[in-house]
């Protein structure tokens, strides 16, 4: 039985690409004796197997490997974990029947998931989340139920502004002060609908962050036809320029 954090690892199972649980385990068995040098390129020749994997960052407090080991010596355990990082350790040792695979004979797995409870917290009530969800709880009818539910961290962001943001921003001068409290939750309404640039002769302009003139070079850029646009008329060219002055075209 083996005993791991699995932070810094790429999961359990054994990768010669990547960083696992695994790996780090087989080298140590290697180092520690327990494996001969014969078996120590291939695990699968000692017949390594786990009883469940794990992904990348997740931790196990009991996992079980089986695989063909040389115990003669009866402080095996400790030698293998000098050879182990402080993240990995082996609880211990059971003889079993050459046979014995602990994957196809163990017939439950538990795991427990750990969620830290600032996850749960509602967004910010100035926030444009927060007014998005005050707003379809008022549409459906349910804004009262909604209130309840949040009740437990309704207090949250209040003393959090309190206790944190309120000192730091007395210590900014008055104007600062506004901009920052202003900005604090400004552009999370705005529309990516809206165009970023003026109208040039009453018509929108093209694409994303083109100019309201032609640049005189054309590269590669320009040639990009990415509103539907036909590529040749989108270069920047006297021609094209005289043309568009001719017909009214932008």
């Amino acid at each position: 039985m083996i005993g791991y954090a699995g932070s810094g690892y790429k999961g359990m199972q054994i990768n010669a690409l990547e960083k696992t649980i695994e790996g780090d385990l087989f080298n140590a068995f290697v180092k520690a004796g327990a494996i001969s040098k014969a078996n120590a390129d291939d695990p699968k020749k000692s017949s390594l197997v786990r009883c469940a994997r794990t992904d990348k960052g997740v931790h196990a407090a009991g996992n079980v490997i089986s695989l063909k080991l040389i115990v003669e010596d009866p402080k095996i355990v400790e030698i293998i974990n000098e050879h182990l990082p402080p993240q990995i350790r082996v609880w211990g040792l059971e003889r079993t029947n050459g046979s014995f695979s602990c994957y196809q004979t163990c017939d439950s797995r538990w795991y427990e998931y750990l969620i830290p409870t600032f996850a749960f917290l509602p967004p910010h009530p100035q926030s444009y989340l927060g007014k998005k969800l005050d707003e379809s709880a008022k549409q459906e009818d349910t804004f009262d139920t909604y209130q309840d539910l949040q009740k437990d961290g309704a207090s949250f962001w209040e003393s959090v502004e309190e206790e944190y943001v309120k000192p730091i921003l007395e210590k900014l001068d008055p104007q600062m002060r506004l901009d920052v409290m202003a900005a604090l939750h400004s552009g999370e309404e705005a529309s990516p609908a809206e165009p970023s640039e003026k109208p040039v002769n009453g018509e929108p302009v093209v694409g994303h962050g083109s100019t309201s003139e032609p640049e005189a070079s054309s590269g590669a850029a320009n040639l990009i036809n990415t509103d539907g646009i036909d590529s040749e008329e989108s270069r920047p060219t006297a021609e094209n320029n005289k043309r568009k002055l001719s017909t009214g075209k932008s």
